[in-house]
């Protein structure tokens, strides 16, 4: 929330691309926050009962991107295309699985180019297989030198996509992982990684 603007940091500050975020009033935020967008946890809730996946996209891309009617159609069935949605277009949400919406809120933050995405557990309650389909999606077609901030309780999830890991306890981070193995040395990092480890079930 505090990337996004939507709280203030009590102590430090939030700098996205050389721009002080935290602490501006919202005027001048406005015209930036299309570079950092937000994919929500629970995607129906996110959607517009009444509109198609195709419409969720153009009106984005229409509202915040400020494409033409016709750009916007072109630019949305590409990135619906390319999320293996080309079939669902027309489809509104009620009549997709829980793996396709998900999918249709990752169309509508790509679509924008943004430079940060905070993604704030976007497979929490899929199954295996369809959490693994979104999170390739996401991660495949991110923008080239966009950073993704990705909000997961998952640790294999974390270790598979995530370059650099900040584990918090109490809204505090109390390990930052980095490289290729992962290895915590915090109490509750490990009990994190590693629950039935001999430390965790002490």
């Amino acid at each position: 929330r505090m990337v996004l603007g939507l709280d203030e940091p009590t102590t430090g500050g939030v700098w996205l691309d050389g721009i002080q975020w935290d602490h501006r009033p919202e005027w001048e935020r406005r015209e930036y926050r299309v570079n950092f967008q937000y994919i929500p946890q629970d995607a129906m809730s996110a959607l517009d009962p009444q509109q198609t996946a195709l419409e969720h996209v153009v009106e984005t891309l229409t509202e915040l991107g400020e494409l033409s009617k016709s750009d916007a159609h072109q630019k949305a069935l590409e990135i619906l295309n390319r999320l293996g949605l080309q079939s669902r277009i027309n489809a509104l949400p009620r009549e997709l699985s829980g793996g396709e919406q998900r999918r249709v809120t990752l169309a509508r933050v790509l679509a924008l180019d943004p430079k940060i995405i905070v993604a704030d557990e976007p497979t929490s309650g899929l199954d295996p297989d369809r959490r693994r389909t979104v999170l390739q999606a996401l991660f495949a077609n991110l923008p080239e030198g966009a950073g993704c901030i990705f909000v997961t309780h998952d640790m294999s999830e974390a270790r598979q996509w995530c370059d650099r890991i900040l584990v918090m306890l109490e809204g505090k981070v109390v390990e930052e992982l980095s490289g290729p193995d992962f290895v915590p040395t915090h109490p509750y990092a490990k009990r994190l990684f590693d629950p039935w480890s001999e430390e965790a079930t002490e």
